[in-house]
């Protein structure tokens, strides 16, 4: 089964020299716009890296839960088997005899509906 999962992109770097070097005055208007619309640019990646988190937590949760059902499942199995050779009645149901003794019947028909109340 391939993985619907994949690497995140690295987050760009932030290239505005107002950042790297705040200035002492006021920087000029075309600067600032710069810096606002690389700011926006940075804001709407930040945004997908998160939804892409969210997929992949939805994706990863899900995978757990099936793989939690399939071992219940499993678990299930061999309980199941377990109890399955664990109770012999389950292959003889009635003694084949010619003479059936009275106690035998008794216990055979006993230990048959035990089982069938598991």
């Amino acid at each position: 089964m391939s993985s619907i999962l994949s690497p995140y992109p690295s987050s760009p770097p932030l290239l505005s020299p107002l950042i790297r070097d705040p200035p002492d005055v006021i920087p000029p208007i075309d600067d600032l716009e710069a810096l606002q619309a690389e700011l926006k640019l940075l804001q709407q990646k930040a945004y997908e890296r998160a939804k892409k988190a969210g997929n992949d937590l939805k994706a990863i949760e899900e995978s757990m839960r099936r793989m939690k059902e399939k071992e219940k499942g499993k678990a299930r199995a061999v309980e199941k088997a377990r109890k399955g050779r664990a109770c012999a009645c389950s292959r003889v149901r009635y003694p084949i005899r010619t003479f059936l003794d009275a106690n035998v019947v008794y216990h055979t028909l006993t230990r048959y509906a035990q089982c069938k109340r598991r």
